[in-house]
């Protein structure tokens, strides 16, 4: 029932954008009358210039102001917006869980060096369908040397319904 209400209230605000257009393109041709008003007013050197551009902006600004079915059509443009984000939440949307993996990589005692090549772990879970998020070395922190004894990779994939 929600799902429909939304729906017939985002095809009365389409129709009312649609009936609005007009004067939506008219406010646009106003507000460019503003906008170039206001730049070449910037630009002139001379007095004279600069009062005709006054005069041009103050005709766009009276245009824009006068212009009241187009307000009309901005608040059901954003009505319409906030009906569309308010629909994608109702289906779901930007809701996606993840789960998350935690891959140890250890170092030999000796040489230093990883037991695993980190890229060969990486491409097989990519293979698998999981992504790789990133690399850390938690003992590294916690022994206060600048190289851990492990590395640990961490990878996420959206849960499966």
């Amino acid at each position: 029932m929600k799902k429909l209400l939304l729906l017939l209230a985002a095809v009365v605000l389409v129709f009312i954008i649609l009936g609005t257009l007009g004067p939506l393109l008219g406010l646009a041709f106003a507000l460019a009358f503003v906008f170039l008003g206001m730049h070449y007013y910037v630009k002139s050197n001379s007095v004279f210039s600069k009062v005709i551009w006054i005069f041009i902006g103050l005709i766009g600004l009276l245009m824009a102001v006068s212009n009241i079915p187009a307000l009309v059509g901005l608040v059901a443009i954003v009505l319409l917006y906030a009906l569309y984000k308010k629909w994608k939440n109702l289906n779901g949307g930007m809701k996606m869980l993840f789960e998350y993996k935690f891959v140890k990589i250890e170092f030999e005692k000796i040489s230093g060096e990883p037991k695993e090549d980190y890229r060969e772990v990486i491409k097989s879970h990519a293979e698998k369908g999981w992504r790789f998020v990133q690399i850390f070395s938690p003992d590294s922190v916690t022994s206060g040397v600048a190289v851990g004894s492990y590395y640990d990779l961490i990878f996420e994939r959206p849960v499966q319904k």
